[in-house]
């Protein structure tokens, strides 16, 4: 150790002398970025040469004396492989973390080499010894292979010669960027216990590739990434519970919705970014998928130029029922054609209500997921969301571009017409105020909404209405149950940007709002105002009334861009 010190220190110093001459000369030139990387290169030589020859020996003299025999199976199992894993798949750093393992002593190099487990994963990458190695230790357990091609291997993989050899024991595999001719030596026969497929490619192959003949028995996942040349058509298959397929283009509907009514015990099942041919004729009786879990389609077309995007998710969405769903996502934009039956496409739509609270969902667990439902108009575009994660199979995310506003503001009283309003912890209402597409009346449409927690609106910077928006918050009005209260009266955030209105109107505008003893509303928690004038300093004289008001937390005044000016906080 001593020796490795002494070394240390030494081309330590000669490296940052060096170091400091290249600074000092503007970074020098070619030769003494030469001299520096000569230092470099002989400080890490002789620091490897002095680990093998002195600290290696030490080590291994000590640890060949560990008890390791008397450690338990178990737990020498767990240690391999929290130390070798990484969320159940290969750690980054697997092959050299193993050879230090094995290089620890002889009883750990037995157990590693007899411990089956720890050989199943396989990359093509990984080096040819090992590869070799791990198809020997791993025994007679499932494999989980990933392939990755080069244009180099135009018909033959040294990695998928040993592979066959295996194909009773594949599990899975993730093929990458193979060539036509290797799909077509390789994977000619399917592996009889195969679970899980993963394909991607950045080449398109001469002609579709019926990949395992079209028998996909087995498969219970399957995932398609820019594989554009697939034959999806007459695909014997049954136990699909997977099926997600993102960013291919020229796919047969009609093939696909032949898979889905094959596969009853399909439970995922997302589509994004996918093109089809052409709409087959309707069938008259839809698919029923019992077990649908999740359902995501967003990105989705048909080829043809004259035919509207939202289309293909409407044709879909008649085709197929999912009554177990408890994800539902959905993105897509309607043309300006007047023939257009939006209401006839939101009457397919599941409303989050169904999603949220169907039984075969754990109710307290979706809601507490789904922290709030969220309505944002912006530029002619809907979207509505739950705000939860549906990573995890519970949410509701619908964004549809170009519907009238009527239609949508319809449906959404009709979606908070039911229960959900109560078992949903807040609702959040987003807009963009714009004469073409969303106008003042749209967003009073929602005054008497108690249920809406959040309101953040912004208005058109060419838009001549500012005043009239802070008027609608701060005048009180009679409901129809004869309560005299205000717009949006369970209000506790609010965020709204203005261009021209100047900061008394602002302040007024709070002030009676939330400073009005007698009229009915929630007391806010926190209020952002964007705007223009941001740069004018608010007077304090000016707040001490708002500053005044019970359970008041915080106001933000900052500009357009930005709300990180200096809060001002209650007195």
């Amino acid at each position: 150790m001593n020796s490795l010190s002494k070394l240390a220190d030494k081309h330590a110093e000669e490296i940052v002398v060096s170091f400091r001459q290249l600074w000092l000369q503007e970074f020098g030139d070619y030769d003494d970025g030469e001299t520096f990387m000569e230092y470099l290169n002989t400080f890490e030589t002789g620091f490897r040469s002095a680990f093998r020859g002195k600290l290696a020996i030490h080590l291994r003299k000590r640890n060949a004396s560990l008890p390791i025999s008397k450690l338990p199976p178990e737990l020498l199992q767990q240690i391999f492989y929290f130390t070798l894993f990484d969320s159940g798949n290969r750690g980054p750093e697997y092959l050299s973390e193993m050879i230090s393992l094995r290089s620890v002593s002889s009883a750990w190099r037995d157990r590693v080499n007899g411990y089956p487990l720890l050989w199943t994963e396989i990359k093509s990458s990984d080096p040819p010894a090992f590869i070799r190695e791990a198809f020997e230790c791993s025994k007679e357990c499932p494999l989980r292979l990933t392939y990755r091609g080069c244009r180099e291997e135009e018909s033959g993989s040294a990695f998928l010669d040993q592979a066959v050899a295996h194909l009773h024991r594949w599990q899975s595999i993730s093929i990458d960027n193979a060539t036509y001719s290797v799909m077509i030596n390789y994977f000619k026969t399917y592996p009889p216990f195969l679970e899980c497929m993963s394909l991607s490619s950045i080449w398109r192959s001469e002609e579709p590739i019926r990949l395992f003949g079209g028998l996909w028995t087995p498969l219970e996942e399957l995932r398609d990434n820019r594989w554009h040349n697939l034959d999806w058509r007459n695909i014997q298959s049954g136990w699909l519970r997977t099926l997600e397929i993102e960013h291919c283009e020229d796919l047969e509907l009609s093939a696909m919705l032949g898979i889905m009514r094959e596969n009853q015990h399909l439970e995922v099942l997302k589509l994004s970014g996918v093109s089809f041919l052409s709409l087959p004729p309707l069938s008259h009786s839809p698919c029923l998928l019992p077990k649908l879990r999740v359902l995501g389609m967003t990105g989705l077309r048909i080829s043809s130029s004259n035919v509207a995007e939202h289309h293909a998710p409407y044709y879909i969405l008649r085709q197929i029922q999912f009554p177990s769903c408890t994800c539902f996502v959905l993105e897509t934009s309607f043309s300006s054609d007047p023939e257009t039956d939006f209401e006839e496409f939101m009457r397919f739509l599941p409303s989050p209500e169904d999603i949220l609270t169907h039984p075969s969902a754990d109710l307290p667990t979706s809601l507490s997921a789904s922290r709030s439902l969220k309505a944002c108009f912006s530029f002619g575009e809907f979207a509505i969301t739950t705000g939860g994660d549906t990573g995890n199979g519970i949410g509701f995310d619908v964004s549809l571009g170009n519907v009238p506003r009527a239609i949508t503001r319809h449906w959404l009283h009709s979606i908070l017409g039911g229960n959900l309003s109560r078992t949903i912890p807040g609702f959040m209402l987003s807009a963009f105020i714009e004469e073409q597409h969303l106008q003042l009346d749209d967003i009073a449409y929602f005054q008497e909404w108690e249920a809406i927690t959040h309101l953040s609106i912004q208005i058109d910077a060419f838009h001549h209405k500012e005043e009239v928006e802070l008027r609608m918050l701060a005048t009180p009005h009679t409901s129809a149950l004869g309560v005299k209260r205000m717009a949006f009266p369970g209000l506790r955030f609010l965020k709204f940007w203005l261009w021209r209105v100047p900061r008394e109107a602002i302040v007024e505008m709070i002030r009676k709002r939330f400073g009005t003893p007698e009229v009915e509303t929630c007391v806010p928690e926190i209020i952002v105002v964007g705007t223009a004038k941001a740069q004018e300093e608010f007077a304090w004289t000016e707040l001490d009334e708002i500053c005044n008001i019970d359970d008041f937390q915080s106001i933000w005044f900052g500009p357009m861009s930005s709300t990180s000016s200096r809060p001002l906080s209650p007195v």
